[in-house]
């Protein structure tokens, strides 16, 4: 079996319809082809080409981005968003030769929302975890929301459309970025990581929060509705997402000001907030303000359940987990969600 990883940009449609059509049949396939991947720049789609077959074997789906460490170097990294392999080459190690692909271009990958399934192979691919990002949940938003007073903080937000951030935006944006503290692990998040994002779906409005202290940009975060892109589970809820989160100061002051901004940016016919982080000191901050997590009696295992669970390959694995930041943007699941 001869087989060659290439980009999906030089696999002609034809062959990525066949391979969807044996993969998961005719009326899934034609579901799967509409993924944002299949055709998105921000995407690093590689195709598996069995060239003594001459038809696909298998599709792996990566995000690379730039992470920051600790020791305050950057790691090129890739994030798995997902593999599949035709069923002719089950048990055959197709999905190792998939990820291990990216290990020559990156120096840390990482992987979010997998499954029990994927986990048993991650853990064979020599990968660390899995480790949980913790999903919070505020009902009625609406009914918290005040008046932010304050002497030191204060906050803009920017409404937004796809990929088009206003200058002022992607200065403060730049600025929280070129101001990240050291010891800590996290995507970097300059305008130009926003862009590439953002672009997958270029009519999609969502609103920036910038959280200012002095003046000075520290913090910002992202909060969206669900509209006609998300999946069909989701589309018609009454529920707004917060899909990234990002703070330099966090102090109890710091973290207490955002989450008031947060709770005080969502529409009155709002049904709940939802949130993912793995970052320790804005988790504890939200228990104590009250959202739902697992902590949450009744409802917390149910809410542990539905958290992401994530994994990590290369450098990034020296980041201590309290001090690792993986949001709903570190993956692909604000794309789909």
């Amino acid at each position: 079996m001869s087989i060659d990883i290439v980009s999906i940009t030089k696999v002609s449609s034809n062959l990525i319809k066949d391979f969807a059509n044996r993969t998961w049949g005719r009326a899934k396939a034609k579901q799967i082809l509409s993924e944002w991947w299949i055709d998105s720049t921000h995407a690093e789609t590689m195709v598996a080409l069995d060239n003594s077959m001459k038809r696909v074997a298998g599709i792996v789906v990566g995000v690379k981005s730039t992470w920051r460490l600790p020791s305050g170097a950057f790691s090129e990294t890739i994030s798995i968003c997902g593999w599949y392999v035709a069923p002719e080459y089950a048990g055959q190690g197709m999905g190792r030769i998939l990820v291990n692909h990216f290990d020559k271009s990156t120096t840390s990958r990482n992987t979010l929302a997998i499954t029990k399934n994927a986990i048993r192979a991650f853990k064979k691919l020599g990968w660390v975890g899995p480790f949980t990002a913790d999903l919070f949940i505020l009902p009625f938003p609406s009914l918290r929301s005040n008046k932010l007073v304050s002497n030191k903080f204060s906050y803009k937000y920017y409404k937004i459309s796809g990929a088009n951030l206003p200058t002022d935006l992607s200065h403060d944006l730049n600025m929280i970025e070129n101001n990240a503290p050291i010891g800590i692990g996290r995507r970097v998040r300059s305008a130009e990581a926003w862009i590439s994002h953002l672009n997958v779906w270029p009519k999609r409005k969502r609103i920036i929060y910038i959280i200012l202290l002095h003046g000075k940009p520290v913090g910002a975060f992202s909060i969206r509705n669900t509209d006609k892109h998300a999946a069909p589970l989701y589309r018609f809820t009454r529920l707004e997402y917060v899909t990234d989160i990002i703070l330099n100061n966090e102090d109890s002051d710091s973290l207490n000001y955002i989450c008031s901004v947060i709770e005080s940016a969502t529409r009155r016919t709002t049904f709940g907030i939802i949130m993912c982080t793995s970052n320790y000191n804005i988790s504890k901050t939200l228990v104590k303000r009250g959202w739902w997590s697992k902590k949450s009696r009744i409802i917390g295992k149910k809410i542990e359940a539905k958290s992401p669970l994530f994994m990590l390959h290369g450098d990034i694995t020296e980041i201590p987990k309290t001090d690792l930041d993986m949001t709903f943007s570190d993956s692909d699941i604000d794309l789909n969600l």
